[in-house]
């Protein structure tokens, strides 16, 4: 098996969305949980001009040329501010040409990701309390639910 380093991978991934086509992705760490953790494919279309409001997860190039898959949480004239769902701290910048595809999110999910975003200073606890719980329920044996 061949493995294509990340620039060939996201030029393929940006030509497909480019077509129109639908791409299906896994993710890769943890800068989107609790929403999309660690190994959960996700089904990117193209970005239109309605995805690039505060709350959608696009797959985007930085102003660094980073690629990445992080939610909206401002939108400027000049640029689009991105963070993933499990960052403290750190955004990244772009702009509207730089993002490439986009995950629907039905309104009940976009009402979460928007409490999400609003939550961000209690995010430290609540990401704490996600993170423990992952971890107890991984390392839990199959069928040993708690009484």
């Amino acid at each position: 098996m061949k493995t294509l380093d990340n620039e060939t991978y996201f030029l393929l991934v940006r030509q497909m969305l480019a077509q129109g086509k639908t791409v299906l992705l896994r993710v890769r760490g943890e800068s989107m949980t609790p929403f999309f953790p660690q190994g959960c494919e996700i089904r990117l279309r193209p970005a239109g001009e309605k995805d690039l409001r505060r709350g959608t997860p696009v797959l985007a190039q930085t102003r660094e040329g980073m690629y990445v898959f992080h939610r909206i949480v401002r939108v400027c004239p000049e640029k689009i501010v991105l963070q993933g769902d499990g960052n403290l701290h750190g955004c990244e910048e772009t702009t509207s040409e730089l993002v490439f595809g986009a995950v629907d999110c039905g309104g009940r999910a976009r009402c979460k990701a928007l409490l999400w975003i609003w939550a961000r200073p209690l995010r430290r606890y609540l990401l704490g309390i996600w993170r423990r719980a992952s971890r107890w329920r991984k390392g839990r044996p199959e069928g040993n639910a708690p009484h």
